[in-house]
């Protein structure tokens, strides 16, 4: 397997190309990410990984448009991250993560199966 937090929706685009099918065909990756994405957490070495809190709608954790994120008290200005999601949508994706709330990153994990 193969993780990814981050505010960056470009970061995220490059690991589902390289490691899984692609932000286009995540459906798969999803529905793993929600019984598997906590516990994978929780075993990170990182402190703030380990305590971050899970949030969106694949999680069952609150409304407000996010779909896959974690609560990491990650502030940084979103202008950049929103700037980028812009542009994917210009390209014609539809970005399966959904808003990106403050204090939050983007999480994803893809099954990484070697062949597959």
């Amino acid at each position: 397997m193969v993780g990814i937090l981050s505010s960056q929706p470009f970061a995220l685009m490059a690991v589902l190309r390289v490691w899984g099918r692609g932000v286009e065909d995540i459906d798969r990756d999803l529905e793993m990410m929600k019984g598997t994405v906590k516990e994978v957490m929780e075993g990170c070495p990182v402190g703030y990984v380990r305590e971050a809190r899970l949030r969106g709608s694949l999680f069952g954790e609150g409304g407000g448009g996010a779909v896959a994120c974690a609560d990491t008290q990650f502030w940084v200005d979103h202008e950049e991250p929103l700037e980028a999601l812009r542009r994917v949508e210009e390209m014609g994706l539809v970005w399966p993560f959904g808003e990106l709330p403050d204090g939050c990153e983007f999480v994803a994990l893809v099954d990484a199966t070697y062949g597959d």
